[in-house]
């Protein structure tokens, strides 16, 4: 029997936890159960950590993906380092990569150091050599009304 079945009988059983229905007890009881099972995935899924995002991209590509034929959605491509880098990493011929942005910058302000404008780029978006990638161009609000 495990260690969270003995725990729950023990509370269950001998504390006569099923009177206790929706008492903070209980409510304590399963959030340390809850607890252990959370302990448990960690320890038997251990986590990859990476450097950079590129180092993140070349993993979820090889050891999640396994380098399959993917739909890639970026919203907010800027200059398009992003994408060409799941283009470089996923060469699949049958995935396909969108990328959605105005390119005329921000709306509005989005932080102190990002003020309205940032990062515009005359409305262009990038050139990119893939007849994968495919770049919707207006803002976030209208995009969905035209496609």
């Amino acid at each position: 029997m495990s260690t969270k079945r003995h725990v729950a009988k023990f509370f269950i059983v001998g504390c006569g936890l099923r009177r206790l229905h929706n008492s903070r007890l209980q409510k304590l009881v399963r959030a340390v159960l809850d607890e252990i099972d959370l302990q448990h995935l960690r320890d038997s899924q251990p986590c990859q950590a990476c450097a950079d995002r590129h180092e993140m991209y070349k993993y979820l590509n090889s050891s999640i993906l396994r380098s399959a034929p993917i739909d890639f959605l970026e919203f907010g491509v800027f200059r398009g380092e992003s994408m060409r880098a799941w283009t470089g990493l996923n060469t699949h011929r049958e995935s396909r990569f969108y990328g959605f942005d105005s390119f005329e910058g921000l709306p509005e302000r989005w932080r102190t150091s990002q003020e309205k404008g940032h990062f515009d780029v005359s409305g262009q978006p990038p050139v990119l050599e893939d007849k994968r990638v495919s770049f919707v161009k207006g803002w976030f609000d209208q995009i969905g009304r035209a496609h």
